[in-house]
């Protein structure tokens, strides 16, 4: 029968380990993919990432010297008036002159506390920082797709529920209506299977609208317009933790759950900042050297050409020996804010051990759950086979068999639901621990 049938459907959809679809057909994997690539949040991230990664250099720490070219050239015109020692004097107008010069200089500084190595390092634990924000929005952006996948499957699951039992509806109004005729049964009967059908196309209606709201969110995630229709979900939704016991899944959690591993690297940025603050007690040597060349010609006066060139070479040496004990009150701050960040570290992840563990206790219990609400469809599939067919044959009334309908949907609705919570379980169990990434 239809009604036996559509368990065994139904069973199969929460069950299923993989299927062939055909192309305008997304798998959740596909979905997700597709999500991962035309999320905005996520290119953002990425390019945030790629701005830390492009900091992340040893010339921006202070390592490598600065070079400097410069030259000039003028022309003119001049009136001089020169008065020697001797008594003679020279005057004259229009005189032209010319002059050039050039230099190159190089400062390099070779020591500065171990300030550049520790701003380096920062510099590269800011880009990790960077790495790990793109890992959270992805994380999140994958969340969300199974989160709206898994409510898409089901919003179509419970339209095709109800689509599979109203041949039983109609079928109730039709014997309702022979045995009214046939004077064996009075009107209220024939009534109760019309009221009973006429429910049941309004809950149709409804679920088909979920269908429609369900398929808007998903395509808002995809970055499609609402009312893309270009693609189908599939009908099954695969249960993938395999472990069986939370100390193996939870094994090393801290290293993939990207909200330990930022308050971590939030912990050594502070830590590398009070270093390089630290420098500041030691002196800071300057290597400094160049090139210059000028050259000056004139027509008339003492000097008619005077040319200079030639390398420069030396050290300068700072050293900050008090500035108002600011630099021991920072470094007390900077104490305070490794310790507060410990503590932060610390509390992250206990914070996430209990959400871990609870989020594994959610998901044993909805898989438990789910197990018997398969065994609760195929009992009340066969109860309502027998009521049918006692219904058929006058055996029945139609309260008894409204009674077995009514049971065979529950049990259909706490499948469909049962499904849902084992899914979504598994995304925020995955989600905690970072592996839905992996």
């Amino acid at each position: 029968m239809k009604t036996k049938s559509l368990s065994f459907l139904v069973v199969l959809f929460v069950i299923s380990t993989g299927s062939t679809f055909s192309q305008n057909v997304l798998s959740m994997k596909s979905a997700v993919d597709l999500a991962l690539k035309n999320n905005l949040g996520i290119v953002i991230a990425k390019n945030n990432a790629q701005i830390d990664q492009n900091n992340a250099t040893v010339g921006n720490a202070g390592m490598l010297p600065s070079v400097n070219v410069q030259g000039a050239a003028t022309k003119g015109e001049s009136d001089i008036r020169q008065e020697y020692s001797d008594g003679r004097v020279l005057s004259k107008s229009g005189v032209s002159n010319t002059n050039y010069s050039a230099s190159a200089s190089l400062t390099w500084t070779i020591f500065d506390g171990f300030q550049m190595f520790a701003d380096y390092k920062r510099l590269q634990l800011i880009r990790d920082a960077g790495e790990v924000r793109v890992k959270q929005q992805v994380i999140s952006t994958v969340s969300a797709v199974s989160y709206a996948y898994t409510e898409l499957v089901i919003a179509k699951e419970l339209v095709r529920n109800i689509n599979s039992t109203l041949s039983l509806y109609k079928e109730r109004v039709q014997l309702a209506n022979q045995k009214l005729m046939m004077g064996k049964s009075d009107k209220t009967e024939w009534l109760q299977a019309k009221v009973d059908l006429n429910a049941r196309m309004s809950a149709l209606m409804s679920a088909e609208a979920s269908v429609r709201v369900a398929k808007s969110k998903m395509n808002a995630l995809l970055m499609l317009a609402p009312e893309d229709s270009s693609f189908d979900v599939s009908d099954s939704l695969e249960l993938s933790i395999v472990e069986s016991d939370f100390a193996v899944f939870a094994k090393d959690f801290e290293k993939s759950n990207p909200d330990i591993y930022e308050a971590d690297l939030n912990r050594k940025v502070i830590e590398q900042e009070m270093k390089a603050l630290k420098s500041g007690y030691l002196p800071v040597i300057d290597l400094n050297a160049g090139y210059n060349y000028s050259n000056s010609e004139s027509s008339s006066g003492l000097f008619l050409v005077n040319r200079n060139s030639g390398p420069v070479a030396g050290l300068t040496l700072k050293w900050n020996l008090f500035n108002g004990l600011n630099q021991q009150r920072q470094v007390k701050n900077y104490k305070l804010q490794v310790e507060s960040a410990s503590s932060n570290l610390q509390q992250t992840t206990l914070q996430v051990q209990s959400a871990l563990y609870n989020a594994w206790q959610q998901y044993v219990a909805a898989k438990q759950i789910l197990n018997n609400a398969r065994e609760g469809v195929l009992l009340a599939d066969e109860n309502l086979t027998i009521a049918a067919e006692r219904f058929r044959l006058s055996e029945s009334t139609i309260v008894e068999l409204k009674m077995a309908q009514n049971a065979k949907e529950d049990a259909l609705s706490d499948l469909l639901k049962a499904g849902f919570d084992a899914k979504i379980a598994e995304v925020n169990l995955l989600s905690l621990s970072g592996k839905i990434v992996q």
